[in-house]
Protein backbone atom coordinates (compact mmCIF):
# COMPACT_ATOMS: atom_id res chain seq x y z
CA UNK A 1 0.00 0.00 0.00
CA UNK A 2 1.30 3.44 -0.95
CA UNK A 3 2.04 6.18 1.55
CA UNK A 4 -0.54 8.75 0.54
CA UNK A 5 1.45 11.63 2.05
CA UNK A 6 4.37 10.74 -0.24
CA UNK A 7 2.03 10.45 -3.22
CA UNK A 8 0.45 13.81 -2.40
CA UNK A 9 3.84 15.49 -2.08
CA UNK A 10 5.10 14.16 -5.42
CA UNK A 11 1.84 15.08 -7.15
CA UNK A 12 1.87 18.60 -5.70
CA UNK A 13 5.47 19.23 -6.71
CA UNK A 14 4.93 17.91 -10.26
CA UNK A 15 1.72 19.88 -10.72
CA UNK A 16 3.36 23.03 -9.41
CA UNK A 17 6.62 22.77 -11.37
CA UNK A 18 5.27 21.35 -14.63
CA UNK A 19 1.78 22.84 -14.70
CA UNK A 20 0.32 19.58 -16.03
CA UNK A 21 -3.22 18.31 -15.61
CA UNK A 22 -3.72 16.30 -12.40
CA UNK A 23 -4.92 13.23 -14.30
CA UNK A 24 -1.58 12.97 -16.12
CA UNK A 25 0.40 12.43 -12.91
CA UNK A 26 0.05 8.65 -12.74
CA UNK A 27 2.55 6.13 -11.32
CA UNK A 28 3.87 4.90 -14.68
CA UNK A 29 4.30 8.41 -16.18
CA UNK A 30 7.90 9.33 -17.02
CA UNK A 31 8.69 12.79 -15.73
CA UNK A 32 10.44 13.89 -18.93
CA UNK A 33 8.79 11.82 -21.63
CA UNK A 34 5.17 11.83 -20.47
CA UNK A 35 4.96 14.96 -18.34
CA UNK A 36 7.24 17.12 -20.49
CA UNK A 37 9.81 18.15 -17.90
CA UNK A 38 12.82 20.02 -19.21
CA UNK A 39 16.29 19.42 -17.71
CA UNK A 40 15.76 22.56 -15.63
CA UNK A 41 12.37 21.28 -14.45
CA UNK A 42 13.99 18.01 -13.35
CA UNK A 43 16.53 19.92 -11.27
CA UNK A 44 13.77 22.02 -9.68
CA UNK A 45 11.72 18.91 -8.89
CA UNK A 46 14.70 17.15 -7.31
CA UNK A 47 15.63 20.28 -5.38
CA UNK A 48 12.11 20.56 -3.95
CA UNK A 49 12.10 16.90 -2.96
CA UNK A 50 15.70 16.84 -1.75
CA UNK A 51 14.74 16.96 1.94
CA UNK A 52 12.74 13.73 1.63
CA UNK A 53 14.83 11.91 -0.97
CA UNK A 54 17.90 9.96 0.06
CA UNK A 55 21.01 11.56 -1.44
CA UNK A 56 21.83 8.35 -3.29
CA UNK A 57 18.39 8.50 -4.93
CA UNK A 58 18.93 12.09 -6.05
CA UNK A 59 22.25 11.12 -7.61
CA UNK A 60 20.73 8.04 -9.26
CA UNK A 61 17.74 9.97 -10.61
CA UNK A 62 19.96 12.75 -11.97
CA UNK A 63 22.24 10.17 -13.58
CA UNK A 64 19.26 8.35 -15.09
CA UNK A 65 18.08 11.60 -16.62
CA UNK A 66 21.56 12.32 -18.00
CA UNK A 67 21.94 8.82 -19.48
CA UNK A 68 18.49 8.71 -20.97
CA UNK A 69 16.96 12.18 -21.09
CA UNK A 70 14.03 10.80 -23.09
CA UNK A 71 13.12 8.26 -20.42
CA UNK A 72 14.10 9.93 -17.17
CA UNK A 73 12.34 8.38 -14.17
CA UNK A 74 8.75 7.68 -13.26
CA UNK A 75 6.40 9.22 -10.73
CA UNK A 76 6.33 5.84 -8.96
CA UNK A 77 10.13 5.86 -8.56
CA UNK A 78 9.96 9.25 -6.85
CA UNK A 79 7.23 8.07 -4.49
CA UNK A 80 9.11 4.84 -3.69
CA UNK A 81 12.31 6.72 -2.81
CA UNK A 82 10.40 9.12 -0.58
CA UNK A 83 8.57 6.26 1.14
CA UNK A 84 11.87 4.56 1.93
CA UNK A 85 13.43 7.77 3.27
CA UNK A 86 10.46 8.83 5.40
CA UNK A 87 9.26 5.43 6.58
CA UNK A 88 10.40 6.14 10.13
CA UNK A 89 10.31 9.95 10.00
CA UNK A 90 6.74 11.06 9.30
CA UNK A 91 7.48 14.56 10.60
CA UNK A 92 9.96 15.07 7.77
CA UNK A 93 7.31 14.19 5.20
CA UNK A 94 4.70 16.42 6.82
CA UNK A 95 7.18 19.30 6.88
CA UNK A 96 7.92 18.83 3.16
CA UNK A 97 4.18 18.89 2.40
CA UNK A 98 3.79 22.07 4.45
CA UNK A 99 6.68 23.77 2.64
CA UNK A 100 5.22 22.78 -0.74
CA UNK A 101 1.80 24.13 0.26
CA UNK A 102 3.38 27.42 1.35
CA UNK A 103 5.13 27.71 -2.04
CA UNK A 104 1.83 27.19 -3.82
CA UNK A 105 0.16 29.93 -1.78
CA UNK A 106 3.00 32.39 -2.43
CA UNK A 107 2.99 31.62 -6.16
CA UNK A 108 -0.78 31.95 -6.28
CA UNK A 109 -0.76 35.27 -4.47
CA UNK A 110 1.94 36.58 -6.79
CA UNK A 111 0.08 35.59 -9.96
CA UNK A 112 -3.53 36.42 -9.09
CA UNK A 113 -5.35 39.52 -8.08
CA UNK A 114 -8.41 39.74 -5.86
CA UNK A 115 -10.65 37.08 -4.39
CA UNK A 116 -12.00 35.97 -7.77
CA UNK A 117 -8.95 33.91 -8.61
CA UNK A 118 -9.25 30.22 -9.50
CA UNK A 119 -7.23 29.37 -6.39
CA UNK A 120 -9.70 31.05 -4.06
CA UNK A 121 -12.72 29.46 -5.70
CA UNK A 122 -11.08 26.01 -5.58
CA UNK A 123 -10.48 26.20 -1.81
Amino acid sequence: MRDMLAVELVENVLLDVLGVAPDTVVPHACVVQDLGASPTDVLVILRRLKAVLPSIAVERLMAAGARDPGGSFTVDELVTHIERRTQFDRALLRKALFVQAQRAVVICEATTSGASSAWTSAS
